[in-house]
């Protein structure tokens, strides 16, 4: 199961959007950073193991915020060729530069 979803929006004029939500609990991953001074962009299970991790401000998640501040949301799709979109559960991906997604 994924904790975390995609919401597409359809508005007049074809304006289409994406909005990423995080269903994951409090003091998951995704919703801490590598304190300093490792500051790890990504958690790898080095990270994991060996550095100190604090909670995000309630309800930030890392994942959610890649994914809607780095770019174009359709371009950061690695999923298999779809002819529609729709809003459902997704998987997010680090590729060693930013996380994309794919439907879960």
């Amino acid at each position: 199961m994924s904790d975390h979803d995609i919401q597409i929006t359809l508005r007049m004029g074809d304006d289409v959007s994406a909005e990423f939500i995080c269903r994951a609990p409090e003091g998951s991953l995704c919703r801490k950073y590598c304190d300093e001074p490792y500051q790890c962009e990504y958690i790898t299970q080095e990270c994991k193991d060996t550095h100190r991790w604090s909670a995000f401000p309630e309800g930030q998640c890392n994942i959610v915020t890649w994914l809607s501040e780095s770019g174009l949301w359709w371009e950061m799709y690695e999923g298999p060729e779809i002819h529609e979109l729709k809003s459902a559960p997704i998987v997010a991906t680090w590729n060693g530069d930013v996380y994309t997604w794919e439907y879960a």
